[in-house]
């Protein structure tokens, strides 16, 4: 039996060339990319009310639409991007949390998402963890150290 999953969307924002964001993340074209919205910012988005996202709603929508056939995604140089920009918020994320080695946040977020999304959602992520970091494989079911 499943149990209940919390409501979650994904809303993609276009990234102007000459956006602060674009410039923060070295991405020289005009790009879309994907937020993970939790329950809160589903329901507002849904209403009309707009969403309050971050980088950590960020580096989640990348890693779970990482592989959605969408124009923006499929095309090589978009998903190139979208790795530099995974990179940079998990390198990020590490000096913030101090999770060590890197690859070990991306199984944190994947357990994350299958305790409040459902497997379906923590698989995505999981696959676009694979993709990036192969090694990833190497840490599961190993305890991590020091936490």
């Amino acid at each position: 039996m499943q149990k209940d999953t919390e409501k979650h969307g994904i809303y993609w924002q276009p990234i102007g060339k000459d956006s602060e964001t674009a410039k923060r993340f070295k991405v020289p074209i005009d790009i879309t990319v994907p937020f993970f919205l939790n329950e809160v910012n589903s329901l507002r988005f849904e209403r009309g009310e707009g969403a309050t996202v971050d980088d950590y709603d960020l580096l989640v929508g990348l890693l779970v639409e990482y592989f959605t056939p969408a124009p923006f995604t499929c095309v090589p140089e978009m998903r190139a991007y979208f790795k530099g920009i995974i990179w940079d918020l998990l390198e990020l994320f590490q000096d913030q949390y101090g999770h060590d080695p890197i690859e070990r946040f991306i199984l944190i977020i994947c357990a994350d998402l299958k305790e409040k999304y459902g497997e379906a959602i923590s698989r995505k992520a999981f696959r676009t963890g694979l993709e990036i970091f192969p090694e990833i494989l190497e840490l599961i079911d190993k305890p991590p150290q020091d936490v």
